[in-house]
């Protein structure tokens, strides 16, 4: 999704184009990331070039970046769901572009008892993702 610090104002009316992103400072993360080739994929097929203002190497720093109002970005929402609900980013929703997804994937070796670090891990995790995980039980139910 794309995010903006609470100070800057990409547009009054909340919703903007592909190519009005493409004026704006954009600060991106990690280029060898599945989430940096959907990004660029969507940019090249919509015939924009983004003014790439900062190339970061993680996703905190590039969230601090834009929280401090010196661009946006492209986030996963799983990232940002804290900083949105604390107002230090706000998304920006843009006319004509899908949502960008990306799998999610645990692999989880057969046991017979799983600590409960990893039973908490995995009830995280669908809880965040809203899936129907069917978690093991803790040894003795």
């Amino acid at each position: 999704m794309a995010c903006r610090g609470p100070s800057l104002r990409l547009h009054p009316r909340g919703e903007v184009t592909i190519q009005e992103v493409a004026q704006e400072p954009l600060i991106l993360y990690d280029r060898g990331s599945a989430y940096f080739i959907a990004i660029s994929q969507a940019c090249q097929q919509a015939g924009i070039v983004p003014r790439v203002e900062m190339d970061l190497d993680s996703i905190e720093a590039t969230k601090h970046m834009v929280e401090l109002g010196m661009g946006i970005s492209f986030l996963p929402r799983s990232g940002v769901n804290q900083e949105i609900g604390n107002g230090t980013l706000t998304t920006i929703p843009v006319m004509g572009l899908d949502s960008i997804y990306l799998p999610t994937c645990v692999l989880l070796r057969r046991a017979q008892h799983y600590s409960p670090p990893v039973l908490s891990l995995l009830k995280l995790l669908r809880d965040i993702y809203w899936q129907d995980i069917a978690l093991p039980r803790k040894a003795g139910q």
